[in-house]
């Protein structure tokens, strides 16, 4: 894995650790922005596997409701344990087993309350709907989109085609993304 990249996710996922931690939803926002970059980028498991889990994660936290909810407290403790799980991992290289600690902080929902199991598994699938149609607004096909966030093409098109993303025309500047790229690797 090159270091510039590695050093970026290891980056993301530092901040994310702590920004769990105090459940500071902003900069668990910025953090999911920011991964969009990587992930219009290199257009890989690693960036999809975090793009996916911070705005997950995003959206979970926001719901303050759920802190109350039987099975809480330990489904809290299991993403934070799982996520500085991955940061080791990711840290040595060891890439399967990053991914395996992001996959098992998905799977500890079943610690929930079974009243919202189901919601929150939802949140989890929207998201990679909603990081795909975003890294669309960056100049990605939207098929290559689809794709890399593993999402149905036609769930897509009518997701981007209800938010008006596929309409707004946005792209980022060829020069921009260079520039983001090369930083990667500085």
């Amino acid at each position: 894995m090159q270091s510039g990249f590695k050093d970026h996710l290891l980056d993301i996922i530092s901040q994310l650790v702590e920004a769990v931690k105090k459940k500071d939803l902003v900069q668990i926002k910025e953090l999911s922005n920011q991964t969009i970059h990587s992930l219009t980028i290199f257009q890989d498991n690693l960036s999809r596997d975090i793009a996916v889990m911070t705005y997950s994660l995003f959206k979970i936290l926001g719901r303050t409701d759920y802190f109350e909810k039987k099975g809480w407290d330990k489904f809290y403790s299991t993403i934070l344990e799982d996520l500085s799980m991955a940061k080791s991992y990711l840290e040595n290289d060891e890439v399967d087993q990053y991914t395996n600690s992001l996959t098992k902080i998905q799977k500890s929902i079943n610690l929930l309350d079974p009243k919202i199991q189901d919601a929150l598994k939802e949140v989890f699938e929207e998201s990679k709907i909603a990081k795909a149609s975003r890294i669309t607004e960056h100049g990605i096909s939207l098929g290559q989109a689809a794709s890399t966030l593993k999402v149905s093409p036609w769930e897509l098109q009518k997701y981007t085609g209800q938010t008006g993303i596929s309409e707004k025309g946005i792209t980022k500047d060829i020069k921009k993304r260079i520039e983001f790229a090369k930083s990667l690797f500085e």
